[in-house]
Parts: structure tokens; C-alpha cells; sequence
């Protein structure tokens, strides 16, 4: 995963910490939406495998990427 702002928070010195929420927000707003597994464990697994297909479909991962993901 990638997104323009994921360097950023890393690169903050300690006087620019009060900077990382606002940071850390807008990189979770550029990412989009990530996984958010059920509760129970095969319900997860096949949640995952159909988020993976989804985001191979999109083009937004790599299907070698993501075969090795599921």
C-alpha cells in the first residue's frame, strides 16, 4: 500500500509531533478504506480472500501480490 503522505509522519521531528494525527489521518483518508475482518475466524478468511479478489480487480494490487496474500 502506498498513498502520497505515507512518508510524512515518519520524517516528523520530535517539535512537529503534535503534527502526526492530522498526518496520520489523511494518509488513512488517501488509502481508503482497509480490511476490517469479522469476528469469526472462516467468516475472516473468506472476507479476506474476497477483499484481496476486489482490490486485484481494481487494479489497486498486484494479483501476484495478492495470490500470495489468500
Amino acid at each position: 500500500m502506498d498513498s502520497p503522505s505515507l512518508a510524512m509522519p515518519a520524517g516528523l521531528l520530535r517539535s512537529e509531533e503534535p503534527e502526526a494525527p492530522a498526518l496520520f489521518d489523511q494518509v488513512m483518508e488517501e488509502l481508503g478504506p482497509l480490511f476490517d475482518p469479522p469476528a469469526a475466524p472462516r467468516a475472516a478468511e473468506w472476507a479476506m480472500a474476497y477483499w484481496v479478489a476486489g482490490r486485484i480487480a481494481d487494479g489497486s494490487l498486484d494479483p501476484a501480490t495478492g495470490t500470495y496474500l489468500v
